[in-house]
């Protein structure tokens, strides 16, 4: 009896589990049947880049230049400085990529690629009239590097490294973040390199890693026709919109690229951006409620110069201090933020409350943290929501191919920026550092000009030359203080 209850049971057993098996092998194979849909991708690819830009208020003098830095595109706008995007477009105000940059004004950066003749397309986009820029636009091939280039205008890397100074550098970077009159529990992170001592090049500490978005738009493919160029750069107007319809044609473009603009999509207003507040203390930002924003974020950063040891040798060293802050709740240096993002990461960064939402005009940077700094840069952007498009929609039968022959993204931001400037070499001038006290104050004559010894102006050459490296343009120019020369009288 208890044999035949085990067998009985053993049976059981295998029925079910080969029953259940059979049911898994079953499924398996079912999926195992269902068709994956060919996806054929498009041959063609459209980009339009919108932006708005400003230099904001609060900055006095500083602002007005910022306004005319970005106006003049900043590092590629104006063919007097003999950059390679001025010469690219006779000089012109309106260049390739000052949406992307951020420039001021309404601004687009339009760009078409056919795989198929790449680099060769020449191509017309009939606009609405409501664009104030005629009845259509050229899309041209990009023109070929000249003589004196060894790569593209729009090749955006730098062609030469930094060279390791002669002298001792120690940098410091000291990074914040989160809307606040205070600083929070756990600030700053502090990281710093040395270079030219001993070590070569050494890095103690850590800071804060940024997020950024891998370039998606009208500037990611050189072999891409676009406006503005040569031939067509003229600037778009204060109230032009892309509202309306848009079509775009040319030899073997397909006949069906063309699609419409909403107001999710057109300029978007003036981020007005102001600062108020003193370095010294909470500096609190502000900006516009604009209509079409889906989220907001800032960022600053500020460069402090220290007055380091002057003996010479071994020991002469020049130390330099960069303070970074951005609105997110959580770390963040910010500033690869402050640029398209696209709608997935816009959702996830609110989720995580990296940016700011909607509806949001006002934050507070921490008091103080700037108080040293010579040069402090404030940026605010704006993200309006993507669009994209695939022409045809994929067919709702996994078994039809999905043949694509066009896409489409346009992008949306508008983006403020204030500067404000403070003591050239900081105030860490007068404190005693590594024996060596800094000499008593001098009441300044205003009629004499403002100049620094020579070794001090040394100094200020080297650090300007690493800072331009580690923040890659960030801050911009700085411009030298005038040395001391003998017989010649001037303010300390």
């Amino acid at each position: 009896m208890i044999v035949r209850y085990f067998s009985i049971l053993t049976l059981a057993s295998c029925v079910a589990i080969t029953g259940m098996s059979t049911g898994l092998y079953a499924q398996t194979k079912a999926k195992a049947k269902a068709p994956a849909q060919t996806v054929n991708p498009a041959p063609v690819n459209y980009w339009m880049d919108v932006s708005t830009g400003a230099a904001g208020g609060g900055g006095g003098m500083m602002g007005s230049l910022m306004g005319g830095m970005m106006s003049r595109g900043g590092a590629g706008g104006n063919n007097q400085g003999g950059n390679s995007f001025g010469n690219a477009f006779g000089g012109s105000n309106n260049w390739f990529g000052a949406a992307n940059a951020g420039a001021s004004g309404p601004r687009a950066d339009i760009a078409i690629f056919d795989r198929r003749q790449a680099g060769t397309v020449t191509a017309t986009q009939a606009i609405p009239a409501t664009l104030r820029l005629g009845a259509a636009l050229p899309l041209l091939p990009p023109p070929p590097p000249t003589a004196s280039q060894t790569r593209s205008p729009f090749d955006e890397r730098d062609p030469t490294p930094p060279e390791m100074p002669d002298r001792r550098v120690k940098m410091t970077i000291k990074a914040y973040w989160g809307c606040s009159a205070t600083v929070r529990e756990g600030q700053p992170r502090v990281q710093t390199f040395e270079m030219g001592g001993p070590q070569g090049i050494a890095m103690y500490g850590s800071t804060v890693q940024g997020r950024y978005e891998r370039d998606r738009g009208a500037t990611s493919n050189n072999k891409s026709s676009i406006w503005p160029n040569r031939n067509s750069n003229n600037a778009i107007q204060n109230g032009a919109s892309l509202i309306g319809e848009h079509k775009i044609s040319g030899a073997g473009l397909p006949a069906s690229l063309g699609f419409g603009v909403s107001a999710a999509q057109d300029f978007m207003p003036e981020l007005g951006l102001r600062s108020t507040g003193a370095k010294t203390g909470v500096l609190t930002l502000n900006w516009a409620n604009l209509p079409t924003a889906s989220g907001y974020f800032a960022a600053a950063s500020g460069m402090i110069f220290e007055q380091g040891n002057t003996g010479g040798g071994d020991d002469d060293l020049t130390e330099m201090t960069m303070i970074t802050w951005s609105a997110s709740d959580k770390p963040e240096s910010g500033m690869g933020l402050i640029n398209y993002i696209s709608n997935a990461n816009q959702d996830r960064y609110l989720a995580e409350r990296i940016i700011l939402p909607a509806g949001t005009t006002s934050c507070q940077i921490p008091s103080g943290i700037f108080a040293q700094a010579m040069l402090v840069n404030l940026n605010a952007i704006a993200y309006g929501r993507e669009l994209n498009l695939v022409h045809p929609a994929r067919p709702a039968d996994p078994r039809t191919p999905w043949n694509q022959e066009w896409t489409a993204r346009l992008r949306v931001k508008s983006v403020g920026s204030v500067m404000m400037m403070g003591d050239m070499m900081g105030a860490a001038n007068a404190s005693e550092r590594r024996g060596n006290r800094a000499s008593a104050p001098v009441e300044p004559n205003p009629n004499l000009p403002k100049c620094v010894p020579p070794e001090q102006a040394a100094r200020g050459a080297a650090g300007r030359a690493i800072l331009g490296a580690a923040t890659r343009g960030i801050l911009g120019g700085i411009a030298a203080p005038r040395p001391q020369r003998p017989g010649v009288d001037c303010n300390p």
